[in-house]
């Protein structure tokens, strides 16, 4: 054998040489550690938002696993960034992080990390809300109407007293009258009342009939809302002016319909109509009621219709085990739906928003029945913090 070849040879047989301490074969020998997977921080939200004035606390979730999956037992460590505020945000150790009132509008940054690895989630601190909120909240056994003013400090007003619960709500944005429906059933009625409690009338003053859901036409100001009688035929759609007087039936048909809701350009109608078996859909037509087009086909409960604009809707949709979520679809695409919720509590009763795109809803999770206001673009749900809001039943917003 030539020496280049046994020096090929050598070579290949080299890294099985017997390297061990204790001797070749030796079973004594220590196992070489395995290295330590990498480590991977994960915060949930990724995105949260609060009021400036109003403040807020937050809780964020760290999970720390393994590249294999596995769940690590390390100790998480949180913080907040300086900017824009230095005294802003403060995170506890168990990762709630508080929103003082005094903080500069704009993003900071929350960070969890562990290990020698972070990640980083954001809490967008929005300017303070204009204008007023105006929602239903429970009292004892009765529902009272109340009223946030954001340019004042402290909570909201209750101005409604009496028994009864509340079904529906509107707010006239040009004269900031308030209508609503209360009472018993099947004795609810439709009352007006000002944005401090005074002049508060009864509309419909009818024992015979239940009368709910109020909305108001933007552009001549009458009020539609839904007339169920005691007969047990179908409830339908009246229009009344803002004073009251005879209401006119604007809808007909077998099928009941109710919450209804008008467009900006006071020239469409909108409502939920009750269809055999256990479905509600989203209806649309002229404001006289004709030409009614079904508007959603989803087995389950879609209500609260908004017109966000003249042509796109937004409403809420429950199913059994679903939750809830709010969707919106432009009425010449309603194939073409888009979830803004994705299941963050059970979101219903979408409202305007005095924002730029977007919406007030309600929404319940684990702090309770609140209100909110959502971006469209983002599906941020921010929460009007109020002590008292933690049982609303509608929201809606004075611009």
């Amino acid at each position: 054998m030539s020496a280049a070849r046994r020096g090929r040879y050598l070579i290949a047989l080299a890294p099985f040489a017997c390297v061990s301490a204790t001797g070749c074969g030796d079973s004594t020998a220590p196992a070489r550690p395995r290295p330590r997977p990498n480590i991977i921080v994960t915060i949930s939200p990724t995105l949260a938002g609060a009021f400036a004035t109003l403040g807020v606390t937050q809780t964020f979730r760290a999970t720390v696993t393994d590249t294999l999956g596995d769940t690590l037992t390390d100790v998480v460590t949180w913080s907040a960034s300086n900017a824009p505020g230095s005294t802003a945000i403060a995170v506890a150790s168990d990762g709630t992080a508080t929103v003082a009132p005094s903080a500069v509008p704009g993003d900071y940054a929350v960070v969890a990390a562990a290990g020698g690895v972070a990640d980083t989630a954001t809490m967008r601190v929005l300017a303070a809300p204009a204008g007023k909120l105006v929602f239903s909240a429970r009292v004892g056994s009765d529902a009272q109407l109340f009223v946030k003013d954001f340019a004042v400090a402290g909570d909201a007003a209750q101005i409604t007293t009496g028994s009864g619960t509340i079904a529906g709500l509107a707010v006239d944005q040009t004269t900031g009258v308030i209508f609503f429906s209360k009472g018993a059933l099947p004795n609810v009625d439709i009352y007006r009342v000002a944005m401090d409690g005074t002049s508060l009338a009864n509309l419909t003053n009818d024992v015979a009939q239940s009368n709910q859901g109020p909305s108001v036409n933007p552009v001549t100001h009458d009020v539609y809302f839904s007339r169920r009688g005691t007969s047990g035929s179908a409830t339908q759609i009246f229009r009344m002016t803002p004073n009251g007087g005879a209401p006119v039936q604007v809808t007909t048909g077998t099928q009941s319909k109710i919450q209804p809701a008008v467009s900006p350009d006071g020239n469409s109608l909108a409502w939920g109509e009750l269809l055999p078996g256990s479905s509600q859909e989203i209806m649309t037509a002229a404001i006289d009621g004709s030409n009614p087009v079904q508007l959603t086909s989803r087995t389950g409960i879609n209500g609260g219709a908004l017109w966000f604009s003249n042509t796109r809707i937004l409403w809420s949709f429950l199913a059994p085990g679903v939750g809830g979520d709010v969707y919106s679809l432009d009425v010449g695409n309603p194939s073409a739906v888009a979830n803004l919720t994705n299941g963050a509590g059970t979101s219903t009763q979408p409202s305007g928003g005095c924002a730029a795109n977007t919406a007030a809803i309600v929404r319940t999770g684990a702090s309770g029945t609140l209100a909110y206001q959502l971006d469209l673009g983002t599906s941020l749900a921010v929460p009007y913090t109020l002590p008292v809001s933690r049982t609303v039943a509608f929201a809606r917003r004075l611009c």
